[in-house]
């Protein structure tokens, strides 16, 4: 059972952020703290796609009647359940990593278990990009100028539904990792 906390927390996330990893927004208004519009990563209009950081909700014109909150759009996007699009928001192991400024101290590279695991989940994720299953992922790709040689060569991938795993099959102590749905584009460090 979800603590309320949790549900608080996850409907607190920085909206611009989790929006900006399915489409771009450009600031439209600047009361109330701000609207920010863009292409609707579920149905694609140009600029139907409204966001309200400050109130901590979004909206399109086409595909919702009302606004909503980061659970609600988490949900959509991923085709998570309610209890996974909390546990992704605050804080679930995902898989994408948000580039910040490098730390004073390198980190050290996950261990060989992770990563062995990790190019797994990304080489099925490749596979799977070029089935039938994935077309609409491979039209929403190309629509956006990906070539198919990119595609290939940068390694993307296409995950189809939410998993959570054991946090020993990636050789971790967390509880579990969980891996989100959608389009899956890897990166890789050589040391």
């Amino acid at each position: 059972m979800l603590s309320r906390h949790l549900i608080d927390q996850a409907r607190a996330v920085d909206l611009l952020a989790l929006v900006s990893r399915y489409t771009t927004s450009r600031r439209v208004a600047s009361t109330g703290g701000g609207e920010y519009a863009g292409p609707c990563p579920l149905c694609g209009g140009r600029d139907r796609f409204r966001v309200q950081p400050q109130r901590g909700r979004w909206m399109c014109r086409k595909c919702s009647a009302r606004w909503d909150d980061a659970i609600a759009l988490e949900m959509l996007l991923t085709r998570a359940s309610f209890p996974d699009a909390v546990q992704a928001l605050v804080g679930g192991h995902w898989l994408t990593v948000t580039v910040a400024a490098p730390a004073a101290e390198p980190r050290s590279p996950p261990s060989p278990q992770w990563q062995e695991r990790a190019r797994q989940v990304v080489t099925r994720a490749v596979r799977t990009l070029w089935t039938p299953r994935a077309q609409q992922a491979l039209t929403w790709l190309y629509a956006r100028g990906l070539t198919e040689d990119t595609l290939r060569r940068w390694q993307i991938g296409f995950l189809p539904g939410p998993r959570r795993e054991p946090g020993l099959r990636w050789g971790i102590s967390a509880e579990a990792v969980y891996v989100g749905a959608g389009v899956l584009i890897p990166g890789f460090t050589e040391k």
